[in-house]
């Protein structure tokens, strides 16, 4: 009896233990006696005959063919019935076992029990119930093994959860087929999954990077064994100004040319042009475009459409606040993304102060009192060094510290005065 076969029956009650040198005999009288427990240790034996198990994949109880089609000793004939069992969890499990009887089907069983188990397949890839097609295609996403049609069938699949795994990791799926299946329209979490594959061929990329969807895209360009032409990471850069999830991988990107930094540095976050800037790789001129970008962020802000920018952030922070959702993640991500007036926003809600009196601490360019700002917002220092770096654009060498590796470094009495002293001028 394999492990899974154990755990299904320790969630069973009191099971009456047949003996260990089952015969025929035995089977029949255990079934003759209608005796639930020992029908369910039975439909779980892997020495009980085939009669037996085809026979309880027809019990009247869910459990006993829940068993019986965990069984890799049921007859497949019993699994073709099984498939339309009217119980999704019989057919959770024979879609589970059926899946991890594919790898080395080929060869390993007589032909009529190969081409069975295949019909099984293949009627459960297509069952009704999202759950039963997606244990297939977890525990088939790797496969070279299984049927082509059935992996297409389940990359086309309009779940994710099914057509996800399949997309990100079968082999089976070339070059032909992945951009095939782009180009007929997927959704942003299937484009993902072909985002992510590894050693993502040109011609796929440059396909993902056509949608013009910003998180494919973004996944695109975090998968650093994509092979991401230089004319499509530029082609990128061209239209990105409007994609604020490209901003920053693309600008991490180790192969994106001097003209497509050029093209991006105008609308970059500061701390992204910052960390370009730190490239050893570039030209000097290049170097003195990201510099005067730099100075005029930092000196210029607020920029125009900065009014449009900060009600957008207000309605999003006020929506925010209404579903409980405004919270430390919600501030971080605002600062990873470089959106500075949802971050200034925010930061101005949890502290409870008013947005100017936000705009003047971020103007003092001093770390102390955006560390209190971040502090008075109840959030974590950790919050107030990326605070410190994205949205008060303060110099590594004039940044405030952990203490102790997690700690605030300044007492409270201190921060209180600060923040006191911003929000009475």
């Amino acid at each position: 009896m394999g492990r899974r076969m154990r755990n299904l029956l320790k969630k069973l009650p009191g099971i009456r233990a047949l003996p260990s040198d089952l015969s025929y005999e035995g089977a029949r009288n255990a079934l003759e006696a209608q005796d639930k427990k020992a029908k369910r240790e039975l439909a779980a034996r892997a020495d009980a005959p085939p009669e037996a198990l085809y026979y309880l994949a027809t019990d009247a109880s869910p459990e006993v063919r829940r068993l019986a089609a965990a069984n890799e000793a049921t007859p497949r004939q019993a699994d073709l019935m099984l498939c339309q069992d009217v119980d999704e969890d019989v057919r959770c499990e024979l879609a589970r076992k059926i899946s991890r009887l594919i790898p080395g089907l080929e060869g390993r069983v007589a032909d009529k029990v190969r081409d069975l188990t295949l019909q099984a397949l293949d009627q459960l890839s297509q069952d009704h119930l999202p759950r039963v097609r997606s244990i297939i295609a977890e525990e088939l996403r790797a496969s070279a093994d299984a049927p082509k049609s059935v992996m297409l069938r389940l990359a086309q699949d309009a779940e994710e959860i099914v057509a996800a795994p399949v997309l990100e990791y079968s082999p089976l799926l070339n070059d032909q087929d992945l951009m095939e299946l782009v180009a007929a329209g997927l959704a942003t979490g299937m484009l993902q999954a072909v985002a992510r594959r590894q050693n993502l061929a040109e011609p796929v990329c440059d396909q993902v990077a056509a949608t013009f969807d910003a998180a494919a895209i973004a996944s695109l360009l975090q998968n650093a064994s994509a092979k991401v032409r230089v004319e499509t990471l530029e082609q990128i850069a061209a239209q990105a100004e409007e994609m604020s999830a490209v901003h920053e991988p693309l600008a991490m990107r180790p192969d994106l040319s001097v003209k497509a930094i050029r093209r991006i540095a105008g609308f970059l976050a500061t701390s992204l042009v910052e960390r370009l800037a730190a490239r050893n790789d570039l030209d000097e001129d290049t170097q003195d475009l990201l510099s005067r970008h730099m100075r005029r962020k930092v000196e210029d802000e607020p920029a125009a459409g900065e009014g449009d920018a900060v009600s957008r952030a207000l309605e999003v922070v006020e929506k925010a606040a209404k579903r409980s959702e405004l919270t430390e993640a919600f501030v971080v991500d605002a600062l990873d993304a470089g959106d500075r007036p949802l971050a200034r926003v925010a930061l101005a809600a949890l502290a409870k102060v008013k947005l100017g009196a936000v705009d003047q601490i971020l103007a003092a360019k001093a770390a102390k009192p955006l560390v209190a700002l971040v502090w008075k917002a109840g959030l974590s220092m950790r919050t107030a060094s990326l605070a410190q770096e994205k949205l008060g654009a303060i110099k590594p060498s004039e940044r405030l510290p952990a203490r102790g590796g997690s700690a605030y470094p300044l007492a409270d009495d201190e921060m209180n005065w600060l923040i006191d002293y911003f929000t009475d001028a």
